[in-house]
């Protein structure tokens, strides 16, 4: 096995690992992460338009997501810069909050987005 193979296995071992131990926002930093590697290596290279082109293109037609890549580069933004959902992009009105829940009600965590565009 290559090594790039090699870490992206361990990448989605440790996204699972910090969501199994309800470590929510190291989870989510290394989701936004990996998408925007994988992303990049597609693109040829690292940016916005690479990460919200990928994402158009397997994450919203694979999975039910009522938000825009826009949204969750925002998002991505918002985790891996201020630890919050807030990011430059929410502020402007160019993206709305990723808002995320977690609990007993379901066992799973679950996705929302909060239109601030508006406020």
């Amino acid at each position: 096995m290559i090594a790039f193979e090699e870490n992206l296995i361990a990448l989605l071992k440790s996204i699972e690992e910090c969501l199994a131990k309800g470590r929510i926002l190291p989870c989510l930093m290394l989701l936004y992460a990996g998408i925007y590697v994988v992303a990049s290596l597609e693109a040829g290279r690292a940016g916005p338009r690479a990460f919200r082109r990928w994402v158009n293109k397997y994450l919203l037609k694979s999975a039910p997501l009522r938000c825009t890549a826009s949204d969750l580069y925002g998002a991505r933004c918002g985790i891996l810069h201020t630890f919050s959902a807030e990011s430059d992009m929410s502020r402007k009105g160019q993206a709305r909050q990723i808002v995320y829940a977690w609990g007993d009600a379901s066992r799973r965590p679950r996705l929302g987005c909060k239109d601030t565009r508006t406020q």
